[in-house]
């Protein structure tokens, strides 16, 4: 879509005039630009050339929009290649940043759901992301979910036979790993790197790009160490508000895994090291 096409499409959306379109960078998937409207608003618009891959993240963000969670931008519009967003100003973090994250993330986690999966199946990162069909919530769904919808579907992905079959041995490992939880499923980020976490105008945490899914909490909070940028604070806020089950640093490098993978399907075999040194220590 040519720019000028663009602007009148956001302004039918909106119904108001944009005085001003500037490109953003830094996204892998889709392009970016800021316009700023006649009303002066500032609006963060997303598009891409094929694919409807917005509705999910739409949903996520409207879902997390909570009172006393993470401040997520607002949805002003969405549609097959188009989603614009409230336009948040990011700036430097304030002192209190990490824990406030780790608090505020508690309370996001608290929107629960009876089964594991997401209205429609989308991407983390590049990569397709299998959340559907639902599996509800009872003995063994969460394991049963975390090898049909995670851990298989990117194993078929991978390029390296060798690695693929040892990662395989790990189907009858899930349910001894992470087990039954009497925990009910809850609305997770899904792709929960420090890349995706900034401060807005008044140092306070925000969150982006999601590739959302009701799951296991631990899982949200596995991403979090694959490129650090978390600290001790955010995690002992995090526990303090919201209690994990026992064990649950022991299981974070199994979650993480999977992005592992992930990294190795769209960026090649600098990642299979990790992936090797996460799998000997749970086969």
């Amino acid at each position: 879509m040519s720019t000028d096409a663009l602007r009148l499409r956001v302004e039918q959306a909106l119904g108001v005039a944009v005085s001003d379109s500037r490109p953003l960078g830094g996204g892998d998937a889709a392009d970016a630009r800021r316009m700023t409207t006649a009303d002066g608003r500032d609006l963060f618009v997303k598009t891409v050339r094929d694919g409807d891959p917005f509705a999910a993240e739409a949903l996520g963000l409207q879902r997390m929009n909570l009172p006393d969670g993470v401040r997520v931008p607002g949805v002003l519009h969405v549609e097959p290649r188009l989603l614009v967003l409230e336009y948040i100003d990011f700036g430097r973090p304030g002192p209190d940043h990490q824990r406030l994250l780790g608090e505020q993330l508690a309370v996001t986690h608290g929107v629960a759901h009876t089964a594991y999966g997401f209205d429609v199946d989308h991407y983390i990162g590049l990569t397709p992301q299998k959340n559907l069909p639902w599996i509800e919530n009872g003995p063994g769904a969460w394991a049963e979910f975390w090898w049909t919808h995670r851990l298989e579907p990117m194993l078929h992905r991978l390029r390296d036979p060798g690695l693929r079959d040892r990662a395989a041995r790990l189907e009858t490992r899930v349910p001894d790993v992470i087990g039954d939880s009497a925990e009910t499923p809850r609305l997770l980020h899904g792709d929960l790197w420090a890349g995706n976490v900034a401060a807005d105008e008044h140092g306070a945490p925000v969150i982006f790009d999601p590739a959302p899914y009701y799951g296991h909490r631990e899982a949200d909070l596995a991403m979090t160490r694959m490129f650090g940028g978390f600290t001790p604070e955010f995690y002992d806020a995090y526990t303090a508000t919201a209690p994990l089950p026992d064990g649950w640093r022991e299981r974070l490098d199994f979650y993480m895994l999977y992005h592992v993978l992930n990294h190795v399907v769209i960026f090649g075999s600098g990642y299979a090291g990790q992936a090797e040194r996460i799998l000997q220590a749970y086969l």
